[in-house]
């Protein structure tokens, strides 16, 4: 097992993951989780070389790169791609956590959903699409063929995209994990991006009976969701947020992203 982050007295905290290009969506990240959720501690892992003064000094966030990640294999097999939201399981400062993309807000206080107490993992809702699901995740057929122990057929039905997600530290294999990148990395297409070795992990735990996990709405994504939608849940009042019930994240998944900046489809 990798050392985590020392965690001074924190129990709970909100990771993101990025890149340093993705950081004027991490600035609108971390406001969301002052004004909805406090003082809950923040950590960024940041995938690249860049100070991040202004998210130390204005949010308190702390900052952890690929170096301060003790374990070279997990380095190896996670930092330089969209894996390295993945090293949250296992480097997390905080014994438990809410991890949320860059390219997403929360609105309301998420610690409200979190159930520690009966569950390890919670999971967005399902994907559902078997045609989502081969291109976002796995290729379902192969990953039974090589792996016959797993049901991946069965649990195609659960798999999700883990733009959001409550999880405990230290629940999974790092080991089992490296091995699956390495085998992924010998089998193009058999595993999509982060996701599919996330959900190939998570849902193999449970067939084994060593980790607790729920599902329900954690997420909207936009590329899901209609504008008319969107702009009745999350909705402004004098120029303030007015936070949904429950909480929930909004992820700028398959639409394009708050125009910040022009480039590609922002």
């Amino acid at each position: 097992m990798t050392t985590p982050a020392p965690s001074g007295e924190a129990d709970f905290g909100v990771i993101i993951a990025a890149k340093p290009e993705h950081l004027h969506w991490v600035r609108g990240t971390c406001a969301s989780v002052r004004y909805f959720m406090g003082e809950t501690p923040i950590c960024l892992v940041l995938d690249g070389e860049h100070p991040a003064t202004d998210l130390v000094s204005t949010y308190g966030v702390r900052v952890l790169r690929r170096a301060d990640v003790d374990q070279r294999e997990l380095r190896e097999v996670s930092f330089g791609s969209l894996r390295t939201k993945n090293t949250a399981f296992w480097i997390s400062p905080f014994e438990t956590f809410l991890f949320v993309d860059a390219d997403a807000v929360v609105w309301g206080d998420m610690r409200r959903i979190a159930d520690f107490e009966r569950f390890d993992v919670i999971l967005n809702t399902p994907i559902g699409d078997p045609e989502r699901v081969r291109k976002w995740v796995m290729d379902v057929d192969r990953v039974s063929r090589y792996f016959p122990d797993f049901d991946a057929r069965a649990h195609a039905g659960d798999f999700v995209n883990s733009g959001a997600f409550f999880a405990r530290r230290g629940m999974l294999d790092v080991h089992r994990y490296i091995e699956l990148i390495r085998f992924a990395r010998g089998h193009p297409g058999l595993f999509y991006g982060s996701q599919g070795v996330f959900n190939f992990m998570l849902f193999s735990a449970v067939s084994e009976g060593t980790i607790r996990l729920e599902q329900r709405e954690l997420q909207i994504m936009t590329g899901d969701t209609t504008r008319e939608e969107v702009t009745s849940r999350f909705g402004f009042e004098q120029g303030v947020p007015v936070a949904s019930d429950p909480p929930v994240v909004l992820h700028w998944a398959g639409s394009p992203k708050p125009r910040v900046r022009s480039r590609g489809r922002d």
